[in-house]
């Protein structure tokens, strides 16, 4: 549909939504704003590119908290990003997964781990999420754990 006619803004708008769920938020964006500009009452694009916006600033403050050592706010970022879009499965993955890092940093390893079953019942192919619960796993002395994280791991990597 897309291809015999870009102006229209259903297409655009589904387009839009397949990449937001695949965690491509900027092309998403674009493709949201496309729709706007063929249909400017589109009030679902209106909304998407509103929640597409909110998602990135709040998940780039939770960055930023992180990155400055401030985990108590990144926590509170990440898990309000978790809110924006639940059903948004490989970008709440991440953000589960970035939860675990902070626990990590904490020391708080029961915790990261959860965080990373839950990034791993949202995308079972998170690669980044088993290598963080097999370092969760290490710290807990939990190491045939860890083996079968590294062994998913190398399987995932190879794939």
């Amino acid at each position: 549909m897309l291809r015999a006619n870009n102006l229209n803004g259903g297409a655009l708008y589904v387009k839009g939504l397949c990449l937001f769920y695949q965690d491509h938020l900027d092309k998403a964006r674009q493709h949201f704003l496309q729709v706007l500009r063929v249909d400017p009452d589109h009030s679902k694009a209106r909304t998407a590119i509103k929640n597409v916006k909110e998602l990135e600033a709040t998940k780039q403050k939770g960055n930023a908290a992180f990155t400055s050592g401030k985990n108590e706010e990144a926590l509170k970022l990440y898990k309000a990003a978790l809110q924006i879009s639940p059903n948004n499965k490989l970008t709440n993955a991440k953000l589960h997964c970035n939860i675990a890092a902070v626990y990590m940093k904490l020391k708080d390893y029961d915790e990261a781990v959860k965080a990373c079953n839950a990034a791993i019942g949202l995308d079972d192919q998170y690669v980044k999420a088993y290598t963080r619960r097999m370092t969760c796993y290490q710290e807990l002395d939990q190491h045939e754990e860890a083996v079968r994280d590294a062994d998913k791991t190398a399987q995932n990597g190879a794939q």
